[in-house]
């Protein structure tokens, strides 16, 4: 077991995710119960496409400890991108957000998850809280969204450009880039 995970590990820096994807997949056959395993596994699995393999670990570590904030969140924002259950989502990002308020990574789902609400003052200040708490490429793909919407192209357009200098090659910030293009 420990030769996949740390074989899917190396794939994981390496960006071989559908290495990973397979080398979790036997780890977890060995080892069905581990969190930090399953927690990893299911990462990957719902970059696959396999939300329902991702759910169903998430799950199982939220039903060994429903304090897990990195689950709790990791299933609400995948259950937020990926389906179209707002009110499930929102029950599982708002618990990790209780135990974890000052987690940029759990700021930046409560900002989404309010500007899938329609609240865009409130999205637009969780996440402007996550991004500077870490100036992540995802964070501020969604701070760009908001600031779009709010109408402050000006300043989506210069953190964009901000970013993209950081991050050239950055999926989310190229997508959002052509989104900017268009207004």
């Amino acid at each position: 077991m420990l030769y996949w995970r740390l074989e899917a590990d190396l794939l994981l820096k390496y960006k071989d995710n559908a290495g990973a994807f397979a080398a979790f997949k036997n780890a977890h056959q060995i080892d069905p119960e581990n969190p930090h395993l399953n927690y990893q596994y299911a990462i990957v699995a719902q970059e696959f496409g396999e939300t329902g393999l991702a759910e169903r670990l998430l799950q199982g570590i939220i039903s060994s400890d429903s304090s897990n904030a990195s689950a709790l969140n990791a299933l609400g924002f995948m259950l937020l991108e990926k389906t179209n259950r707002l009110t499930e989502a929102a029950k599982y990002i708002e618990k990790a957000h209780q135990l974890r308020p000052d987690n940029a990574a759990i700021v930046d789902s409560m900002g989404w998850l309010q500007f899938h609400k329609g609240n865009y003052k409130e999205a637009a200040a969780l996440l402007s809280s996550a991004y500077q708490k870490t100036e992540d490429p995802e964070i501020a793909s969604h701070l760009i969204e908001v600031l779009v919407v709010q109408g402050d192209t000006k300043q989506a357009k210069e953190l964009l450009a901000h970013m993209i200098e950081q991050y050239p090659d950055d999926k989310r910030l190229k997508s959002i880039q052509i989104k900017i293009i268009d207004i």
